[in-house]
């Protein structure tokens, strides 16, 4: 699969500029990725899936500031949720 290694090619030159330096890049277990598609109720593309598994944890200082790691996403969407039904929108997640 070509973007397997592509998330592995991006991790080596996060690492390689320091930006990620080894070491800092966390990946999340198989069984907290199966509970995490549990709690969202979807079922998440196997190229998602594959970069949580390599650095859904952490990733250095890359993409400090966001919202990106998988303990963070049940979260993300309940306030997106909230803030759709709190404005009327009828667009549902």
């Amino acid at each position: 699969m070509a973007h397997e290694s592509s998330v592995e090619d991006t991790i080596a030159l996060l690492e390689q500029f320091a930006i990620a330096p080894r070491g800092t890049v966390v990946g999340v277990t198989e069984s907290e990725i199966v509970r995490l598609e549990g709690d969202l109720g979807v079922t998440l593309p196997e190229s998602y899936r594959r970069f949580l598994g390599l650095a859904g944890g952490g990733l250095g200082r890359f993409l400090d500031g966001t919202d990106f790691a998988a303990a963070e996403l049940v979260d993300m969407r309940r306030s997106a949720e909230r803030l759709l039904r709190d404005n009327g929108a009828s667009f549902k997640l």
